[in-house]
């Protein structure tokens, strides 16, 4: 199997941002492990030239730009067309086709809100937009799935990003909210999480059933490594490319 569908989210390298290094910094050596697709994440960027610069090196390593945006969709109700904006015009800027927000909160999605946002996702040609779930105690699967619902039953051109390890935040099971959730799935952030603390570990040493999960959707999904590797990330993220490629492998022997 190759690493087509394998996307390495940035906070793969966040103890290393955390010292000073940028995202494009660490293209070179994704380079090498064949990989194709990485999120960005808007919480690095530290200068507006950076867009542009991703943009440039993405073309140079041949990658496919995914932009995450740390913002909610909602908070009771949609964010601003302004924001809306500015956030589809940087992942333009990226060259980015797909953009996630979190998905918040909200009780009632109107047909103008749906209107508003399939306008600027046009306008910036974004062709993937998702949301997501997040660590709050709004962020249920219920409560996701009738946002999305909402949306997508309204017209929007919207569908899901599912986050595993966010769902234990909200004491909630991976497995069980993967099957009500995957019709709308689009895009999966791994992440397993050791239930007595929350703390984020390495593929198979926490306490979520990785392939349970991930046996709900399309083989062909694209799957975000999203959790920090350390201050060795490249070593660290070989081995778990070669985890999630065995699951994956294993998962297609049983379909």
């Amino acid at each position: 199997m190759t690493t087509e569908t394998i996307v390495v989210n940035m906070l793969v390298f966040d103890e290393l941002v955390k010292e000073g290094k940028r995202q494009l910094d660490f293209f070179e050596g994704l380079s090498q492990l064949a990989i194709k697709k990485i999120e960005i994440r808007r919480d690095y960027i530290k200068e507006e030239s950076e867009f542009k610069d991703l943009n440039e090196a993405a073309k140079k390593y041949g990658f496919e730009l995914l932009y995450s945006v740390p913002e909610l969709l909602y908070t009771d109700q949609m964010m601003t067309e302004t924001e809306l904006r500015l956030y589809a015009k940087e992942a333009y800027a990226l060259g980015a086709k797909h953009l996630k927000f979190g998905a918040g909160y909200v009780k009632e999605v109107s047909t103008e809100d749906v209107v508003t946002l399939n306008n600027v996702l046009n306008e910036y040609e974004i062709n993937h937009f998702t949301i997501e779930n997040g660590q709050e105690s709004y962020s249920t699967a219920d409560k996701l799935n009738q946002i999305s619902i909402q949306l997508i039953e309204k017209g929007a051109a919207v569908s899901l990003t599912f986050d595993t390890g966010n769902f234990m935040y909200v004491h909630e099971d991976p497995v069980k909210n993967a099957k009500l959730l995957k019709t709308n799935v689009t895009y999966v952030h791994l992440k397993d999480i050791k239930a007595g603390t929350l703390e984020m570990t390495l593929l198979n040493e926490g306490d979520i059933s990785i392939a349970e999960v991930l046996k709900a959707f399309p083989s062909d999904i694209n799957t975000a490594i999203e959790y920090p590797c350390g201050h060795d990330p490249l070593d660290v993220l070989k081995k778990e490319i070669d985890k999630l490629t065995a699951i994956k492998e294993a998962i297609e022997k049983l379909r």
